[in-house]
């Protein structure tokens, strides 16, 4: 059996996942013990997980003890992650930070994710194309740092 993930999506446009530095606590001690003692029958559920989306801004939050990944976009593109804080104790199992599965275009734009136990993997190789379109899009930081901005402002006034 497959779980759904706490916020999950597919074939998603313009998505906005942000808080006002709040917290998402995914209870993840339950999950663990149930893995560790392998009583559990079904795989644990992600903290986010959006397939074959686009335009999706995630920011301004703190995960704290996933179940399992935290982000997972799969076959995502134009991904924005920034100021997230994500937790989760040193024996925790398969709590990376960012999992993002065949997602061409999918970018970490800040650097200033603070995380303990917490890491961003990918499963799409790096070719010398992508590593130079994936530097252009960090050095474009600030745009998209606007972007947000813009984009919170224009989600609150409606």
């Amino acid at each position: 059996m497959y779980l759904r993930s706490l916020i999950y999506g597919r074939n998603l446009t313009d998505v906005i996942i942000t808080g006002d530095n709040g917290t998402i606590d995914g209870q993840g001690s339950v999950w663990w013990n149930w893995f560790r003692t392998k009583t559990l029958n079904y795989t644990r559920p992600h903290m986010v997980e959006l397939i074959d989306s686009t335009d999706v801004i995630i920011s301004n939050l703190t995960f704290l003890n996933s179940p399992f990944w935290n982000i997972h976009p799969v076959y995502c593109s134009k991904v924005i992650v920034q100021n997230l804080t994500i937790i989760a104790p040193l024996d925790s199992p398969n709590t990376d930070g960012i999992d993002p599965d065949f997602a061409l275009r999918t970018w970490k734009i800040s650097e200033d994710i603070e995380n303990q136990c917490a890491k961003v993997i990918t499963s799409t190789p790096m070719t010398p194309e992508l590593f130079l379109e994936w530097k252009k899009k960090k050095m474009e930081a600030r745009d998209a740092a606007e972007m947000v901005e813009r984009a919170n402002n224009d989600r609150m006034s409606k």
